[in-house]
């Protein structure tokens, strides 16, 4: 049992470090409290086992096996993003819906897995006064697949109106972090 909480405890700061280093370097454009936010999450979720988890640890066969499937939800106003995501062995699925009420909105979707090899970053828009449906995969041929989603809504300045996190056990709101 120890050695496995300090496996999950080192996979866990190597994820957030990984992260961090790829985001410092250009690979996405967050500010300051969005990287920190995200960069704390990975590191409680490795704690806490979601990034070692026993599902994906075992998951070394059957590489098109779904594994679990993760419902999110943002409102701001009457503005939704809502969806599942399909966790997969190898890969995920997200399918869900864009409304965007007033003023064009996005959903941003960052995936990691839990010694960061496989990551994606992909966003969907709508424009003002429309419902679009999306749905996109995305692989990660090592086993287990992916540990983390973290998933925003944001308007059309890319100011944050909302955000989840989810792993297979199910999504969270975002951490929350106030800068003085």
């Amino acid at each position: 049992m120890k050695g496995v909480v300090a496996r999950r405890l080192a996979m866990a700061v190597t994820a957030a470090l990984a992260c961090k280093l790829w985001i410092d370097r250009g690979g996405h454009h967050m500010n300051k409290v969005k990287r920190f936010r995200r960069s704390v999450v990975l590191v409680v979720l490795g704690l806490i086992g979601g990034l070692g988890s026993p599902q994906a640890d075992a998951a070394t066969t059957a590489p098109d096996a779904v594994t679990a499937t993760s419902d999110f939800r943002l409102e701001f106003g009457a503005t939704v993003l809502d969806g599942t995501i399909t966790w997969f062995n190898r890969s995920l699925h997200i399918g869900g819906s864009i409304k965007a009420v007033s003023g064009s909105k996005q959903g941003e979707f960052l995936g990691v897995n839990g010694n960061s090899t496989c990551r994606f970053d992909e966003t969907r828009t709508t424009p003002e006064g429309t419902t679009r449906p999306f749905g996109f995969d995305e692989p990660c041929d090592m086993p287990g697949g992916f540990s983390v989603v973290f998933i925003d809504l944001n308007d059309d300045s890319g100011n944050v109106l909302g955000s989840q996190f989810c792993t297979r056990s199910g999504c969270s709101e975002g951490l929350i972090v106030s800068v003085g």
